[in-house]
């Protein structure tokens, strides 16, 4: 092998598709990455498909993937009607 393919925007936006579907009266969403995936070729097509489709995205980025319990709180995962999870290699390895 000799690269490896990843197709971050389409999938990205593929979730925010599904999302609408599975939670048809969802309104607020949190993407939740790391500090390696906040480009904004990762996260714009998830904030602009969101608002397409009438969700208010606030990204969460985590500082330390193992304290993800930590972070997202029982007050923290109150304020969402739900959470997409954008390709994170580092989100991925835990």
């Amino acid at each position: 092998m000799t690269g490896v393919a990843v197709f971050a925007e389409e999938t990205s936006v593929k979730r925010m598709e599904v999302m609408r579907e599975l939670a048809p009266r969802a309104i607020r969403l949190a993407a939740v990455v790391t500090k390696v995936a906040t480009s904004p070729r990762i996260l714009g097509p998830i904030q602009e498909s969101g608002g397409k489709l009438g969700f208010m995205v606030e990204i969460i980025i985590l500082d330390d993937p193992p304290d993800l319990d930590r972070e997202l709180s029982l007050e923290v995962l109150s304020r969402f009607d739900g959470f997409v999870f954008p390709p994170d290699v580092v989100l991925a390895a835990h």
